[in-house]
């Protein structure tokens, strides 16, 4: 467990699997809410440049001693934080699939993907630009973001 700031807690436990699905945000001009996703990010910033994390999302942030509820992710490596994510079902194409080994804490398992991807979300960075299409084919980021998505929506297990 890393507190980075008194105030945001990030722990990666297979415990925080069992949590319910993050929520979306729907007053993303509230200044208390943007103050405190500015903390968030920060101290996301913080864990990745200590910690080997691909990604962080809600599950693994208390806030104030709270758990962060809102459906988050922030990809490490993209110095990317994103809220109300979905992956769009319309741009997966069947017999387009990869194999991905995808963990969470110590537990690992190995399922087949849609190699195309195009997830959607609201960049913290560039709120008044609404929500942002991530489409592509890499195989890491369609990885990458297939099991972050599933995470959210607390749909991945072993």
């Amino acid at each position: 467990m890393i507190d980075t700031s008194g105030f945001v807690t990030i722990q990666i436990s297979q415990a925080n699997l069992n949590q319910l699905p993050g929520h979306s945000v729907t007053d993303l001009e509230d200044s208390h809410w943007l103050e405190r996703m500015r903390d968030i990010v920060e101290n996301c910033k913080v864990v990745c440049e200590t910690k080997q994390y691909d990604v962080i999302t809600q599950k693994s942030i208390r806030w104030n001693g709270e758990r962060m509820t809102e459906s988050f992710a922030y990809f490490c490596k993209k110095n990317l934080a994103l809220v109300n994510l979905r992956m769009d079902p319309l741009s997966q194409v069947k017999g387009d699939n990869i194999a991905c080994v995808e963990s969470y804490d110590t537990l690992e398992r190995r399922v087949r993907r849609f190699r195309s991807h195009q997830l959607s979300g609201i960049n913290l960075e560039e709120i008044d630009q609404g929500r942002q299409l991530y489409r592509g084919d890499d195989p890491v980021d369609s990885c990458l973001y297939h099991h972050t998505v599933d995470i959210i929506e607390s749909k991945w297990h072993i």
